[in-house]
């Protein structure tokens, strides 16, 4: 059984967006965590509340297992500083 009820008091828009792309998909944090490769997903919730940054390479890997779309992407990348000029393409205001 996945677990998607999650407090999203405390998270960022970072962390809203994740919760709700990972709820669309049926795709626990925990889920997540592992197919990208993490030991623990307690990495992915301190990301959400704006308390770690992840890297680049975890935010395309979460973007890549949620099939994110290019604007999803983006948007996730951009929260961190890492969205590209042309990853922003069009969606100048993230």
């Amino acid at each position: 059984m996945v677990k998607l009820a999650r407090d999203t008091s405390t998270y960022n828009e970072f962390g809203r967006l994740l919760d709700q792309l990972c709820k669309e998909r049926k795709i626990s944090f925990s889920r997540l965590a592992l197919e990208s490769g993490m030991k623990s997903h307690a990495a992915i919730v301190r990301a959400a509340q704006g308390k770690s940054r992840p890297t680049r390479e975890h935010l395309l890997a979460w973007s890549q297992i949620l099939h994110c779309s290019s604007e999803q992407q983006a948007r996730l990348l951009h929260s961190f500083g890492y969205a590209t000029p042309e990853e922003l393409g069009s969606n100048k205001t993230l």
